[in-house]
């Protein structure tokens, strides 16, 4: 029977793409467990039009959804036609084809389960339907999923479908591929550099990677067994390793624990906070996980977003870009998720907004990087610069010095030379003026230490002006002390040198010594 209060979908030769929300009939099963019989035995009264705003939207449920319309081929020649589900993230979908009353034609497919062969599953479930001309069909699609349930249908020709296809695949292909550079870029430039926040950096952008993957459907694995824990507790670790990871990007970014020591002990806190919080969240159902993992995720962006702001305020601009970032981040996945939950969609899929929005964010987040690394090179070169300056006034202080010591040295010769060579001479003219024998001896050992002295006085003036003393100098000033000392009194003095002199000397210290 026609459905009633509900309008055919006219199909022409012309037709590219129409909205089937004007379209739909909804019905709730609430037990889940209704079949394709049972819902269409059901009285017409059960049926009404969805509550709408700009897609069908029914939150978070556990009834079963049915939707259903017909549509009538009227061109002149046969059409393919392709019914398409603009969502992702949906258990279990069954759609059943009724032609004159029965079902012809019966497509499974959902995130728990291989897509049927006739499926066209690419990102979202697409369902052909081959209609001959004049020909009119009954339509219906069951969904049973923990996730919000968000509908938008809509019938395109082949030729529309595949231009949507490729809008949407050239899009996605564009911000993952992006996403993938800078994992490079980041992890790259880490290992090279041995920086563990560029490393940090990079695990983050996998996890998120990873986590866009499982909502948006690219990452749709039929034949791996464990479908479910992929498509559910993955998204859940994915998203808490890329938060925690983010943190730790933060603390290496702006180097917390020697600028902002106390915010980086409780930011390490905060991070065991977060494994805690990914364990009950793994705990739980999903359907309950989705809401605080959500807010979960805005919470700790905005307490991020002010932990960069506070860093910014205390003198380190790389902060900055931080904080922008992750205003960017907040504010598309804030809308767009907001919207999910809300049972009041935006126009397209609310992934798609996020992703776009963390794209912006991850390429300031690389300008943060950017940023410090210029901060790093202005602090060593201004550091180089000190350096510099401390060396010409060290330079300056040491021929200071010199100069002090040259006139220290010219004072002692001119000064206790003078002297000890004065007191020689007039020993020396005592001892030939002297009557007695005693006397003479007296003079005469007087001449003798003034001598002495004299030698002593030389030989600090050498240690002071020398800068180095080699093996020939070392040889020379013992044969010179040597004859000095011994051979007045009447003892030899014979020195045997062997080996190679021309080696490194012994040095200042040693030659006084």
């Amino acid at each position: 029977a026609p459905l009633a209060g509900a309008e055919i979908v006219q199909l022409e030769a012309a037709t590219s793409e129409v909205s089937l929300t004007p379209f739909l009939q909804s019905f709730r099963d609430a037990s889940g467990v209704m079949t394709v019989e049972d819902v269409r035995g059901r009285a017409e009264q059960a049926w009404a039009p969805p509550d709408v705003g700009r897609r069908p939207a029914f939150g978070f449920t556990r009834d079963a959804i049915w939707l259903r319309f017909r549509m009538r081929h009227i061109g002149p020649t046969p059409t393919l036609w392709i019914v398409d589900l603009e969502s992702t993230r949906l258990d279990t979908l069954d759609a059943y084809v009724v032609r004159s009353g029965v079902v012809s034609e019966h497509f499974v497919t959902g995130n728990l389960r291989p897509a049927a062969p006739r499926m066209l599953d690419y990102l979202r479930p697409a369902f052909p339907v081959p209609l001959q001309p004049g020909e009119e069909v009954e339509f219906l699609l069951r969904v049973h999923t923990e996730t919000s349930v968000q509908l938008p249908l809509s019938i395109r020709s082949v030729a529309g479908y595949v231009g949507a296809k490729a809008e949407t695949a050239g899009a996605t292909s564009a911000f993952f591929g992006y996403l993938k550079a800078l994992i490079l870029l980041g992890l790259v430039f880490g290992v090279i550099t041995r920086a563990r926040g560029m490393v940090a950096y990079s695990a983050a952008m996998v996890g998120v990677l990873t986590t866009y993957k499982i909502m948006s459907g690219s990452g749709n694995w039929p034949e791996f067994p464990v479908r479910a824990i992929i498509f559910k507790q993955g998204l859940i670790l994915s998203g808490e390793f890329a938060m925690m990871m983010m943190i730790l990007f933060l603390r290496r970014l702006l180097d917390l624990r020697v600028t902002l020591p106390t915010v980086d002990r409780w930011l390490v806190r905060v991070s065991w906070v977060n494994a805690a919080l990914t364990l009950v969240f793994l705990a739980l159902p999903f359907r309950v996980v989705m809401t605080p993992l959500f807010a979960h995720v805005l919470i700790m962006g905005m307490v991020l977003m002010m932990v960069s702001l506070h860093a910014w305020r205390k003198g380190i601009p790389a902060a900055r870009f931080y904080a922008v970032a992750w205003g960017v981040f907040w504010a598309s996945y804030g809308i767009s998720g907001g919207f999910f939950i809300a049972r009041e969609p935006m126009p397209g899929p609310a992934w798609e907004y996020a992703l776009q929005g963390f794209v912006v964010s991850a390429t300031l987040f690389l300008l943060a990087i950017v940023e410090r690394v210029r901060e790093i090179q202005r602090a060593a070169n201004q550091t180089q610069r000190n350096l510099l300056v401390a060396e010409r006034r060290a330079a300056a202080q040491l021929r200071l010095q010199i100069r002090q010591r040259q006139s220290f040295i010219r004072d002692l010769h001119d000064g206790i030379g003078g002297l000890t060579a004065n007191l020689s001479i007039l020993a020396e003219l005592g001892r030939r003026q002297a009557a007695a024998e005693r006397d003479r001896e007296h003079f005469a050992r007087i001449s003798d230490l003034a001598t002495d002295g004299s030698t002593e006085v030389r030989s600090l003036m050498r240690s002071l002006e020398a800068g180095e003393m080699s093996w020939d100098d070392l040889v020379d000033e013992i044969r010179r002390q040597g004859r000095t000392a011994l051979e007045p009194h009447g003892i030899k003095f014979s020195l045997t040198v062997t080996g190679a002199t021309d080696q490194a000397g012994p040095g200042l210290f040693a030659g006084p010594s």
